[in-house]
């Protein structure tokens, strides 16, 4: 009496448990709420011969370690045309899913919710081209142009490698995502603290057209769950390089995973005045412009600490003037790269990102007549380091105010009232 209505398309994935899946929903690395982990195809699974009218037709988006694809049914089969669902995968148009085969195991009754198919993916024979909000249509023959995630992993002395083939780009953030978590469950066989060195290799061409590589290595660590922390900075990046029109044909990361989940943090940031040094953590550092501002910074980890050294030369431009120095652990920052327009900017931001396992510095004065920025990145150390201290600074001479209180300008963070 209420009459019908369209369920959700029923969406599987391979390779990570349903936690796992839920842990990927909460980031965002989800196409679709509904999604339920399920398994890729072996040996016996539906072939293309399965692929007539009444049949069951797969919209695949990824295949291998993290199969992912939905499932629905087979309208007609015309002159190698296939045409199914009766309703949309997710209604994107031109598309570029693998035309799969699917066996459905059994409709789960749900009283709660929905009833939903479970399903086993088969064999990929052919290119969906057309997602539409009255069904979804493509050609049988050869599979859509696919980009490799590859992932590499070693925890003692164990290692395995893991595989996924994507189809859609859309798909490839997700994919790479619980591709790394999978094979971090796979190897480590636990959930828990721990610590990784990462090195990543990616490869396609940008949105005009131009072959790039991009190589980048990182620490990672975790006091919660390494395998979440280590998987999603990747993740990120790839779908800020599909967000900014670039192709991706191949992506290969490599992780070494230890328990330890030591690091070392920032305590303080002291400046070198007449010969001495000074804690001036949260405090005011004074400078004479023309002169060089000497600051440290202490590390400590355990009974273990070291000190890390910044000089910054104050120009004349920034005379009366004040602002703000930031000395950080590179892990208390984030990997930005959301809002990023072109590929080159992306890159950009890889590339000066501070390391997790360094000590940066950040430097922003505004004066009478100019202003002063300025980076600073240490050497690596052999964990990651964490902790920020601010330290207001202000420049002697001039007017003595650089305009209306140009600290509280630049960062309210940075500056004490």
């Amino acid at each position: 009496s209420q009459g019908f209505q369209q369920l959700g398309v029923p969406m599987t994935i391979s390779g990570v448990s349903g936690n796992r899946v839920d842990e990927g929903a909460k980031r965002g690395y989800l196409v679709d709420s509904a999604t339920r982990s399920g398994s890729s195809a072996s040996e016996g699974a539906a072939g293309a011969d399965t692929l007539v009218a009444g049949g069951s037709l797969a919209a695949v988006m990824s295949t291998g370690d993290v199969t992912y694809a939905g499932v629905g049914t087979v309208t007609a089969v015309c002159d190698g045309r296939v045409v199914g669902f009766g309703h949309p995968m997710q209604a994107i148009g031109d598309s570029s899913y693998g035309l799969g085969a699917a066996d459905v195991v059994m409709v789960q009754e749900d009283p709660l919710g929905v009833p939903f198919k479970a399903s086993n993916i088969g064999d990929v024979a052919g290119t969906i081209d057309s997602d539409r909000l009255s069904g979804i249509a493509g050609n049988l023959g050869p599979a859509p142009a696919s980009t490799s995630v590859v992932s590499n992993l070693t925890y003692g002395s164990k290692s395995r490698t893991g595989q996924s083939d994507v189809y859609l780009p859309d798909a490839l953030a997700s994919v790479a995502f619980y591709g790394q978590l999978g094979n971090h469950d796979s190897v480590l066989d636990h959930y828990g603290v721990g610590s990784e060195t990462q090195s990543w290799v990616i490869e396609g061409t940008d949105e005009n057209g131009d072959p790039f590589t991009i190589n980048y290595d990182e620490r990672y660590q975790s006091s919660y769950d390494i395998a979440v922390e280590g998987s999603y900075p990747l993740a990120d990046t790839l779908w800020a390089l599909t967000n900014a029109g670039a192709t991706v044909t191949s992506v290969t990361s490599t992780a070494d995973v230890s328990d330890d989940d030591s690091v070392y943090r920032v305590k303080r940031v002291e400046q070198k005045v007449d010969g001495k040094w000074e804690n001036v953590t949260n405090d005011v550092a004074k400078v004479a412009p023309g002169d060089d501002l000497k600051l440290r910074a202490l590390v400590l980890t355990g009974d273990t600490s070291q000190y890390v050294d910044y000089t910054v030369t104050i120009p004349q431009r920034v005379a009366g003037g004040r602002g703000y120095i930031s000395m950080f652990g590179g892990g208390s920052d984030y990997l930005d790269v959301y809002g990023l327009d072109s590929t080159a900017e992306v890159m950009e931001a890889l590339e000066q990102d501070p390391g997790n396992d360094t000590v940066g510095a950040k430097t922003k004065i505004v004066g009478d007549h100019g202003r002063l920025t300025d980076r600073f990145e240490s050497a690596p150390f052999d964990l990651v380091v964490n902790g920020r201290k601010y330290v207001e600074v202000k420049v002697k001479g001039g007017s003595g105010g650089g305009g209306s209180n140009p600290c509280a300008r630049v960062s309210a963070r940075g500056c004490r009232s």
